[in-house]
């Protein structure tokens, strides 16, 4: 059983102030202490991306050259991730 105090579309605590999944995404890395960028997919302030490259972030391993980025939509919505080297 949800309590009542949660969202049941998002699983959130209601008057959480996370809104977006863009915000979700940084306050978990932030609370994590995972280094990432925010940047603008295509030079687009309206497609806003999170970047983790491989040893360039704090707390993110792997082989130097791989990145992931996860790609929003202007609403802060989640659009896909892209991984690559």
């Amino acid at each position: 059983m949800v309590s009542p105090l949660h969202d049941i579309s998002t699983h959130r605590k209601v008057g959480d102030g996370v809104k977006t999944d863009l915000k979700k995404l940084t306050r978990a890395f932030d609370a994590l202490g995972i280094g990432y960028r925010q940047e603008s997919r295509y030079g687009s302030p309206d497609s806003p991306m999170i970047v983790l490259l491989a040893r360039e972030g704090a707390k993110v391993v792997g082989y130097s050259g791989f990145a992931a980025e996860f790609y929003f939509n202007e609403d802060g919505s989640f659009d896909e991730v892209g991984i690559w080297e």
